[in-house]
């Protein structure tokens, strides 16, 4: 799986080309954005093993993988670089403060192209263009 290190200053989320719904890398109610979307999976380094909610596409596909791999003698990326899934990882850090400085990444499986108008940007100056229009 080839992975894609995402700016976060940059991109803060994805515009779902299915559903329309607004997906953001930081969002507390993520599952609720996420049913019937473009995103298959989700990994995080606070949680590997697992892949983020056992209902999603990629989620068995991820946990039988990673039971298989040597993820103890791996570094994560390499764990979802040698993931056999045609999806792309979209790398997501993020970082705060909680007794000194943490970080945790998250990889976002998407289907391999996403056009340039799904990403939102930092900025607001994301396009959206509507389904009708394609």
């Amino acid at each position: 799986m080839k992975i894609e290190t995402i700016d976060t200053d940059e991109i803060i989320g994805l515009i779902c080309p299915i559903t329309g719904n607004r997906i953001l890398w930081e969002d507390d109610d993520i599952e609720d954005v996420l049913r019937g979307s473009v995103v298959l999976g989700i990994v995080t380094s606070l949680s590997p093993e697992e892949c983020g909610f056992p209902w999603m596409p990629l989620a068995d596909a991820w946990n039988s993988h990673y039971q298989r791999v040597s993820a103890k003698k791996m570094s994560l990326d390499e764990v979802v670089e040698a993931f056999p899934a045609s999806s792309v990882a979209l790398r997501v850090v993020s970082g705060g403060i909680a007794c000194g400085p943490v970080y945790d990444v998250s990889y976002f499986f998407v289907p391999g192209f996403l056009p340039e108008h799904c990403y939102i940007r930092a900025d607001g100056n994301e396009e959206i263009e509507s389904q009708a229009d394609e």
